[in-house]
Order: structure tokens, then C-alpha cells, then sequence
């Protein structure tokens, strides 16, 4: 479209208009309320659906979906750039809210890094898993808890340079075989 235009005339116009998307005509691509087909414009992240109401500009060649200005149902909003392109947020603040639930997912990695800042979670119940391994490093690694259950189905080693047990009343040591020294 762009090539379109650059060849044109400056007295030709270029349209916009208020259309109904009514179907899908492949990838990318929606069946308009006109009988034409438009193809999403690559700055048009949301993913049109059936019964949208869409902005479209018209050249005489071909029309593009710009934006979706009013959507129906009350179904998710689907932030879908084109050709799987990757989607880039650069701001002093970014903010995510939800009022019930943020879910992220990869097939691959997922990496944060704050390099020079904190990590902060502040939740009531936090669970985590690794199918493998599962590496804490740090200068100081501080745990206070009320309790504290470690179970090792292997074998459990605690090793430094100075080890200090504690307790306000009883330690308890069960073993078949106890070594010390």
C-alpha cells in the first residue's frame, strides 16, 4: 500500500472508513460488512474479531484495518503484532494491573534481570518448582520463618567455613549411625 501511495497523484485521496468485521479470510485478513477484504495494518496490535467495528483506510486497491474502535462481545483482547514480530516496552515506569489474575507463559525462556535494583514479591502463599535444578547464589541469603521443613529424598549437605546450631531448648540427632569429629 505504501508503494501505492507514493506512486499517486496528490489529488487522489485516500479514504477512511467505518466498517463491521463479518469473517475471516485468512491470515491476517477479514471479511469487511462492504463484501471487501482489508488486511490488519501492522500498528494494529489487537486482533480483530467477527463483529468488530474497525477503521480502515481505502486506496482503490486495497484497505487496511488501522484500529478497532468498538468491539461487541465481551470476549479477551488478543495483542498479536504481525508475522510473530517481537513486541518491545521501553518506559521510565511500566505498570501491569489486574484485578484478578496475571499470567505469563513461554514455550523458551524467561529472563528478569534488575541489575541494579530489587526484586520485591510481596505475596501470601508463594510455591515454586523446577524440574531440574533449583540454584540460589547471593552474598547473604537470610530465611526466617516460624517453621522450617527441609526434606531430602537423597542425601542433604551442609557445608561452610563455620557452623552454628542453636536452640532455645532441645536438638534433636536420630540416625543409625552418628559421626562427629
Amino acid at each position: 500500500m505504501l508503494e501505492n501511495l507514493a506512486k499517486r497523484k496528490k489529488s487522489e485521496p485516500v479514504c477512511l472508513l467505518k466498517e463491521r468485521v463479518v469473517g475471516s479470510a485468512g491470515e491476517n485478513q477479514f471479511l469487511l460488512g462492504g463484501g471487501v477484504i482489508a488486511k490488519r495494518a501492522f500498528s494494529c496490535l489487537v486482533m480483530p474479531e467477527i463483529g468488530d467495528e474497525v477503521l480502515c483506510t481505502a486506496d482503490g486497491t486495497e484497505r487496511l484495518i488501522l484500529a478497532i474502535l468498538f468491539r461487541h462481545s465481551k470476549s479477551e483482547c488478543a495483542i498479536s503484532p504481525l508475522g510473530n514480530s517481537e513486541i518491545n516496552v521501553t518506559a521510565k515506569v511500566f505498570s501491569v494491573s489486574a484485578l484478578k489474575r496475571i499470567e505469563f507463559r513461554s514455550f523458551g525462556d524467561f529472563q528478569v534481570d534488575v541489575p541494579l535494583g530489587r526484586l520485591v514479591m510481596n505475596v501470601e502463599d508463594l510455591f515454586q518448582t523446577a524440574r531440574k535444578n533449583f540454584v540460589q547464589l547471593g552474598e547473604q541469603l537470610l530465611t526466617k520463618a516460624k517453621n522450617w521443613h527441609i526434606r531430602a529424598e537423597g542425601t542433604l549437605v551442609s557445608d561452610s567455613d563455620n557452623h552454628i546450631i542453636t536452640a532455645k531448648r532441645d536438638i534433636r540427632i536420630d540416625a543409625e549411625r552418628i559421626n562427629m569429629g
